[in-house]
């Protein structure tokens, strides 16, 4: 299957609560027009700010990226214990599972937030 083929069927489902196992999570796809001819290693490459970084062949999302505070913060917002973080280019798909982090939102999000809102 095509990464584009990918895309449409996950593009139906983003942002959507999914139940695996009896635990409820949700999705977060990203795809980046920039990087859209590139694979995912090729991007991490090319680009060190992009939101995702190679470390010894491991891809994975950077927990200092405003994409992570992103995911962190709707995960908070909706009380779910996951995220599916997924990178879709035209040659390349990113599959990652990022769980609530409960520390790193009482410690970096929850002041911000209320500053924010209030």
């Amino acid at each position: 299957m095509k990464a584009v083929d990918q895309y449409y069927k996950l593009k139906k489902v983003e942002g959507y609560p999914v139940t695996v196992c009896a635990q409820v999570g949700i999705g977060e796809v990203k795809c980046p027009f920039s990087k859209r001819e590139m694979t995912i290693e090729e991007a991490c490459a090319a680009d060190k700010t992009f939101y995702l970084a190679s470390c010894s062949g491991k891809v994975g999302l950077k927990k200092n990226h405003a994409n992570y505070y992103q995911v962190q913060g709707i995960m908070a917002t909706l009380q779910t214990k996951w995220s599916d973080f997924i990178v879709l280019t035209n040659k390349d798909l990113h599959v990652e599972r990022i769980y609530f982090d409960s520390d790193f939102w009482e410690k970096k999000n929850v002041a911000r937030t209320k500053q924010f809102l209030f």
